[in-house]
């Protein structure tokens, strides 16, 4: 099932069960501890190894992988219909030549890539335009 997935992710990434839950009248994707408690996506210890999270993910949709260290992500939303990419996903996946997998939902990707930042400055390394769904 997780075959596509990078063996050096696989080794070295930090890992998490998710489940779909309502949340302001949709559903979002909540992160959860192998222990059963509610995670938090920017606390270490939430995550665990692969090996781990896959042998635990009974009664949850799927497992997540952490961003931490070296290990970054581009999530770009909305942007696949159909399995048709738009341009601006095609443009980013090409450039950065990277893993790259489909959302649980099929109409967005998600970019993993590893970068060595010595620190992380949210000024200028995030951005959050929903405008242009990236």
């Amino acid at each position: 099932m997780y075959e596509k997935l990078p063996q050096e992710l696989k080794e070295r990434g930090l890992f998490c069960l998710w489940k779909y839950e309502e949340w302001e009248g949709g559903l979002t994707k909540v992160p959860y501890k192998i222990n059963g408690f509610k995670g938090d996506p920017t606390n270490r210890a939430t995550f665990t190894d692969f090996n781990t999270v896959v042998s635990h993910r009974s009664g949850y949709d799927d497992i997540g992988i952490g961003v931490f260290d070296d290990i970054c992500a581009i999530d770009i939303d909305h942007c696949a219909d159909n399995g048709v990419l738009s341009d601006m996903a095609e443009d980013i996946i090409a450039r950065m030549d990277s893993y790259t997998e489909n959302s649980p939902s099929g109409t967005g990707v998600r970019i993993l890539f590893k970068a060595n930042l010595q620190t992380y400055d949210k000024s200028r390394y995030y951005i959050n335009n929903r405008k242009i769904k990236l």
